[in-house]
């Protein structure tokens, strides 16, 4: 079949047309799919959150409006061309920026979104992403549809009542609120805390939440989405994550703590330790679990995750105090429980552990506390600085009375180490000690305020000896070697962290049984000598219904020494050879139970232990 010369033509045409169609088909896909990428690409180095977009939005219009005011505060007597012609300008800017919008050019939005984005302290990544170039170029077009309005005669309050109506529930045209940035509202928080320990915390939530959100809008922070995930991050935080800053006691110059890092560096020592497990096929599913269970890296507790939650709950305070207008705290423990029950609850990996270190105060056991009374640090030690070495020397100090004090008298730390010589004092001839609210030295409570009497083990340890020779010394405090904390002011802050590097040495230290669990083994002891529930509560000065402590335990004073007299902690006290003052030469808490043996079987060995053959009595580590 022959074509003749006009069909052939046509149908070359057609070709051409059809293949230049193709052509341009397939460049307009290949850029498409290249801008796609730019824009994944901008999304996972930063994602950019609707409630930014808006706070830019909010801070462009907010801006616009307040040009408005102050022109039309300074307006001038003007001729009906000049009016014109500003009408006219307006309404050209009005449709280059709608045709703009349709042609998807956002070019006349980057000037103002950066403008914005500074102004609210954000990150300027966010305003050069396309979701924010539109939303300002919306933005621009409603100023420049009411400008147009205000131009035709309408006051500023009325031309721009609808975009106040719909972005700022209505609020006075010359007092539109600024959106209230993540770093303000920490800084309120921290402000606002009523003691130097809870602003450092306070600081260190908002250290947290910033490495998360960055500089945000509150908006942005307390969706209830948005807070579940950074409480679900905080999982993945590694429990001393602000150790990492460097500084210590020869250096106070550290550097900034990059969280991100840090939780980087974790995960990827455990997987290195998860790798090299995996590898062994000598061993059972069980004990690779309690290989890595032991070796991963601790992460926050649960209880550091749910004071964190608590403490972001003030900076949502302090954000409404500042003038957001959001809504009431929604907490968001429920659904973090829920979404971790199944994230390790559910998990069909078999390997996959969340390892914390949760603390449980116990009362200290008879093995321990007979070790820490016949320990070096109270019976004699070889110098001032290497106590837990045996010596001649009997230093007695915070170090020595104060742990006494704890265990035998159930004072808090604070309350201990804040003690000042006139607190020793004589009521009914039984000496006692008086803690009371002082402008220097607050009690926890109005509760903690009480007499608590000196029990009979102390007064034969010699405290009021010693007590009577550091009245001729000038000063005073009881214990003035011990410093406040220059972060916190608190005293006990600095001296847990020295006892607890003796204890450590002496082979005492134990995460649940701390220095502060002293004061729970006495009220156990106490509820063990009889002595009822008011009783125990008065003198550990805990709060009462109706029973103020102070009044209570000053008029009982012979009735509080009898029970605490009966805690008896089968201590041997003798003169100390040297220094002529008692000393603690024996305790008879663990006779005969103190073991501490370390077992090493062969093959041979173990099959006899299985057989009944060969065993030995071995005891808890004490």
């Amino acid at each position: 079949m022959e074509i003749g010369a006009p069909t052939f033509l046509r149908i070359s045409l057609r070709t051409e047309l059809l293949l230049e169609a193709m052509t341009r088909a397939t460049a307009l896909t290949a850029a498409m799919e290249l801008a796609e990428s730019r824009v994944m690409s901008e999304c996972v180095t930063r994602l950019v959150q609707p409630d930014e977009v808006k706070a830019i939005v909010d801070e462009t219009i907010r801006a616009g409006v307040a040009a408005m005011l102050c022109e039309e505060a300074e307006a001038a007597p003007r001729t009906p061309d000049q009016a014109d012609a500003a009408l006219a300008h307006i309404g050209t800017r009005l449709g280059a920026l709608r045709q703009a919008l349709r042609l998807r050019d956002h070019a006349a939005a980057v000037e103002p979104a950066r403008a914005a984005a500074a102004a609210l302290g954000m990150d300027a990544v966010v305003a050069d992403s396309p979701p924010a170039a539109r939303g300002v170029m919306g933005g621009m077009i409603d100023l420049a549809e009411a400008a147009l309005a205000v131009e035709r005669g309408a006051t500023v309050d009325e031309a721009t009542r609808a975009i106040r109506a719909e972005r700022f529930d209505g609020a006075p045209a010359d007092r539109l609120p600024r959106s209230v940035m993540l770093t303000a509202a920490s800084a309120h928080a921290v402000d606002s805390a009523v003691s130097k320990d809870m602003a450092n915390k306070q600081r260190g939530t908002g250290r947290l939440m910033f490495a998360f959100f960055g500089e945000a809008p509150v908006d942005h922070v307390f969706s209830p989405t948005r807070l579940t995930e950074w409480v679900l991050w905080l999982n993945r935080v590694p429990r001393n994550w602000a150790n990492a800053h460097g500084k210590n006691r020869y250096t106070s110059v550290g550097r900034e703590v990059d969280v991100h890092a840090v939780i980087a560096k974790a995960d990827a020592d455990d997987a290195a330790l998860r790798a090299g497990v995996e590898a062994r096929s000598d061993l059972s599913l069980r004990e690779k679990r309690r290989i890595l269970a032991s070796g991963y890296v601790e992460r926050m507790a649960e209880k550091t995750v749910i004071a964190h939650h608590g403490r972001a709950k003030a900076i949502h305070d302090s954000a409404r105090a500042l003038g957001w207008a959001g809504g009431a705290w929604t907490p968001v423990l429920k659904d973090w429980k829920r979404a971790t029950a199944r994230l390790f609850g559910r998990c069909d990996d078999p390997l996959m552990l969340h390892v914390t270190q949760q603390k449980r105060r116990l009362a200290w056991t008879d093995e321990r506390l007979f070790k820490h009374l016949t320990s070096t640090m109270l019976t004699g030690c070889f110098s001032q600085d290497r106590r837990w070495r045996k010596g001649e020397f009997a230093i007695r100090d915070a170090i020595y009375w104060v742990p006494l004090l704890v265990l035998m008298c159930g004072l808090r730390p604070e309350e201990a180490l804040k003690l000042i010589k006139s607190d020793v004092q004589f009521r009914d001839g039984i000496v006692n000690l008086r803690i009371e609210e002082t402008p220097d030295g607050p009690v926890k409570n109005w509760a903690s305020e009480r007499f608590v009497p000196l029990p009979e083990a102390l007064l034969r340890l010699g405290f009021l000896e010693w007590w009577r020779d550091a009245c001729e010394r000038p000063g005073e405090a009881l214990f003035p070697e011990v410093p406040a904390s220059t972060l916190t002011g608190r005293i006990s802050d600095v001296f847990g962290k020295r006892l607890g590097r003796m204890l450590k040495h002496l082979g005492v230290k134990d995460l649940d049984e701390d220095f502060y669990a002293l004061r729970h083994t006495f009220i156990t002891r106490l509820q063990l000598a009889g002595a009822p529930d008011g009783l125990r509560q008065a003198i550990v000065g805990h709060e009462q219904d109706e029973i103020i402590n102070a009044n209570y335990t000053s008029a009982n004073l012979r009735l509080f020494k009898q029970y605490m007299d009966r805690i008896d902690h089968r201590l041997e006290i003798g003169e100390h050879p040297r220094h002529g003052f008692p000393v603690i030469v024996g305790c008879g808490l663990t006779k005969g139970q103190a073991i501490d043996i370390a077992v090493s079987l062969t093959a041979k060995g173990a099959r006899a232990w299985s057989r009944g053959i060969c065993g030995a009595v071995v005891g808890s580590r004490p």
